[in-house]
This record gives C-alpha cells, structure tokens and sequence, in this order.
C-alpha cells in the first residue's frame, strides 16, 4: 500500500515526435519502509530505482508499435534469512538489478480483427549481502542460481494472440504464451 512507500525524487517527460510518434522517459527513486512481519533491527528501507524509455506509435493505419527500454535496481531489498539458524529473520540482502526491454505490435487487418505480438527481454541479477550475528555469518539474496539469476522468472517472454470485438462491447480473445530461458538452480 502507498503508507509503505517513502515519497522519492520520481518524474517523466513526454514528447511528442509528430501525430503518430511519441517518447517518454520515466524515473523513480523511492523506498519502502518494512511491513509489521519484517520489522526488526536489522532492517532498513528498500530503495528502488528506475528508468524508462518509451517509443509508441503508429507505422501504418494498420500497424502500431510500442517499445520500452528499462532498468531497474533495487538494493537494501528486505528478504527472510535462508539460514535454518536464522529462521524467521529479515534482512537487508543486495538486492536485484534488471534490465530489458518490452515491446507490444499490433496489427489490424480488418475491422473487428486485432492480430498482436507482445513480449519482453528481461536480464535479471541477485546481489548477495553478508550478514553476521553473533557467530553465525550468512549470505542473504534472493533464490538464485550459480549465474545470479533469480530462479523461475524468465529471461524471454513473449504472446502472439488475437482479439474479435463482438456486438455491445464484447470481445472474444485468444493467444498462445511462450516462456524461454527460465532459470533454475
């Protein structure tokens, strides 16, 4: 919920290329203070931060095309030990950084008829962060691989569907989903 977050430095700006064509760049800086569960000593708010860039428009009266470049960092990420010593204990681990792109193509070809491809690239990364109590010393992250990636959230996402718009505003639609480069252990 939004009592959670700490209001950052966060903005955008639109630009309008010509009729058809537009860019925007968004940017977020914020934190989220712990949640009753997580609340302890050790524990300090998360930060994210984020950047993107958009570029929507229309290629021909049939054709529109949306991308988006991004990236996203967030450090000081609050995560459950993975410690059975440390059960039930939160900390600061170092967070995840990600990067990709997303794109969205839609193509009309006739009138009720959407035909569309939609997809993203994701490039996921799990810093680690060394907490030690008492004697014990552990390493808390996220789940993740020996390549740092997060476990089961895909690198490559992509859907080819279609949509029918039916009489009073009803819409028919059907798309097949493919998930690639789904990391594991």
């Amino acid at each position: 919920s939004s009592d959670l977050l700490y209001p950052g430095p966060q903005g955008g700006i639109l630009y309008a290329l010509d009729k058809d064509w537009t860019v925007k760049y968004l940017y977020n800086d914020t934190d989220r203070r712990p949640q009753a569960n997580e609340l302890s000593p050790n524990v300090t708010p998360e930060k994210l931060s984020a950047h993107e860039i958009n570029l929507a428009g229309t290629l021909s009266d049939k054709l529109k095309l949306d991308v988006t470049l991004f990236a996203q960092k967030l450090s000081n990420e609050i995560t459950r030990s993975n410690n059975p010593a440390l059960l039930n204990s939160f900390y600061n681990s170092g967070g995840i950084k990600t990067e990709g792109v997303e794109w969205a193509l839609q193509y009309f070809p006739i009138s009720p008829l959407l035909v569309y491809w939609n997809g993203s690239y994701d490039h996921a990364k799990v810093n680690t962060f060394t907490v030690t109590q008492g004697t014990t010393t552990t390493e808390v992250s996220e789940a993740h691989n020996s390549a740092d990636q997060p476990l089961f959230v895909p690198e490559i996402t992509s859907f080819v569907g279609f949509e029918v718009t039916l009489p009073k505003s009803c819409k028919l639609n059907m798309d097949v989903r493919s998930v690639l480069e789904v990391p594991y252990m």
